[in-house]
């Protein structure tokens, strides 16, 4: 028998005497394994990848064993496949030890996305009543946007909305990258000709649900006319920090060296210089709800 297909088949062998009673035969043929890589969704920086999870691989067969490795020839093998923290390509074996002779080494794109800090734009001065032309920065493809407040905006979703106002705003854009990591910038505008009375102001709510829904899951500060963060610190009820930031728009999502938090209130201090120069410093406490 030179050539058969996977699965059982039955043959009739008789013997070369042709004297002999017809022996059934059961042949069973296995399949030559097919696999293939699901390359893992993108990740937001600290969290990291698992090459091990069972999803990665799609294969026609059981019993595959696989390696991890850090080149196309395996050689160099990763040293941590289960929480890869570095985007890049990585490969994967995958060997058969069912009586077939199977090797197949395949490449696998692991992105993660880092952490980007917020910033403060330059004050842009505009004419009341007057469209002038707003700019957010652009990251990378397909980020989305969210500009609070919408009021003045042509669009609050768009990198570029058209401003037109007779008083002055500040906006927090909140920059989304297709991972679904968030960082919010901050832009002052002015109206030419007029005082700006704009009175540094801060606000963080009474509760924040870390579920990953997109909606509220970081507790950080909502600020007016501040033009830096000095401090921005969270203690649980025993007194210890939990989170500590001096970035404008970077929060707390309720983690503490990779475990989260129990629900419970903390307390927040926060200190500030607004763009009068004079400095703001409040304290509050919030609820941690899941």
């Amino acid at each position: 028998i030179n050539t058969a297909t996977a699965g059982t088949t039955i043959y009739n062998f008789t013997p070369s005497d042709l004297c002999g009673t017809p022996v059934v035969m059961p042949i069973v043929v296995q399949p030559l394994p097919l696999v293939a890589i699901n390359n893992p969704a993108p990740v937001c920086a600290p969290l990291t990848i698992d090459l091990t999870t069972p999803t990665l691989v799609s294969a026609n067969t059981l019993g595959l064993t696989f390696t991890y490795w850090l080149d196309a020839n395996a050689t160099i093998p990763l040293p941590s496949p289960a929480g890869v923290s570095i985007s890049g390509t990585y490969y994967v074996k995958a060997a058969s030890s069912s009586g077939c002779s199977f090797s197949q080494v395949m490449p696998v794109l692991v992105k993660i996305d880092e952490v980007i800090p917020g910033m403060r734009y330059q004050t842009v001065t505009a004419s009341a009543n007057t469209t002038t032309q707003l700019i957010a920065r652009i990251p990378g493809n397909n980020f989305k946007y969210n500009w609070t407040p919408a009021t003045g905006l042509s669009s609050s979703i768009v990198s570029n909305p058209s401003f037109r106002n007779n008083s002055p705003l500040e906006y927090l854009i909140k920059i989304s990258s297709p991972a679904g990591c968030h960082f919010t910038d901050t832009l002052m505008v002015n109206i030419q000709g007029t005082s700006s009375n704009c009175s540094p102001k801060i606000f963080l709510p009474k509760a924040w649900s870390p579920n990953a829904d997109g909606h509220n899951d970081k507790l950080f500060p909502l600020t007016n006319c501040v033009q830096r963060l000095v401090a921005f610190r969270i203690f649980n009820r025993w007194g210890n920090m939990m989170f500590e930031s001096k970035e404008l728009g970077e929060g707390w999502n309720g983690m503490l060296n990779g475990r989260p938090q129990q629900n419970d209130v903390y307390t927040w201090v926060v200190e500030a210089t607004g763009l009068d120069g004079k400095t703001i410093k409040q304290a509050g406490q919030s609820v941690l709800l899941r």
